[in-house]
């Protein structure tokens, strides 16, 4: 019990965001070459533009309300892309690169994309993050990997300026640093 409630601890007055996002209908003579393979993929036989790049989110789950549009894939354990379900009214759940990093690799952060659906498509995620001043440590799982405590503030600040739109800025924040006991 006091493990579980320490863990719960880290997620009071936690960071977690809900966002909208809009993926509009990409017009294929927009004069944007997107015949490369980092843009575009076969799928179903027919050429499909990648509108959200592969990744992982950083944080610990991430609960996506699905809206019956299709478009949104994940990688499964062969790495393969497999469709995400579109079922509306339904949720799709991406674990993060804290959950995996916290579980010592246990569980396995999410990969997705998104291709480009008929329509436009709406994704609603919530982000589920603790505290920016939480102490992520190991978790005393048998055969996990250890690693040194950090804040998550740190982790999230490291993560957040790899993304070239926020290049140039890493340096405007030192790390906090957890306290090593």
């Amino acid at each position: 019990m006091a493990c579980r409630k320490r863990s719960s601890i880290r997620f009071e007055h936690g960071i977690s965001t809900l966002r909208l996002i809009r993926y509009p209908l990409r017009d294929a003579t927009a004069g944007i070459d997107t015949g490369g393979p980092e843009f575009s993929v076969v799928h179903k036989g027919e050429i499909r533009t990648i509108i959200g790049r592969e990744h992982a989110d950083s944080g610990f789950v991430t609960l996506l309300a699905q809206d019956g549009v299709e478009g949104l894939q994940a990688k499964n354990r062969a790495d393969e892309w497999i469709d995400v379900p579109p079922a509306n009214g339904t949720l799709a759940v991406n674990f993060g690169q804290l959950l995996e990093r916290w579980t010592g690799g246990r569980v396995r952060a999410t990969r997705h994309r998104v291709i480009a659906p008929k329509t436009t498509r709406f994704s609603i995620p919530f982000f589920y993050e603790p505290r920016v001043d939480a102490e992520i440590a190991p978790l005393p799982l048998s055969g996990a990997e250890p690693f040194e405590p950090f804040l998550y503030g740190d982790y999230l600040w490291e993560s957040a300026t790899n993304f070239v739109e926020m290049s140039g800025i890493k340096n405007l924040r030192q790390p906090r640093r957890a306290k090593v006991s």
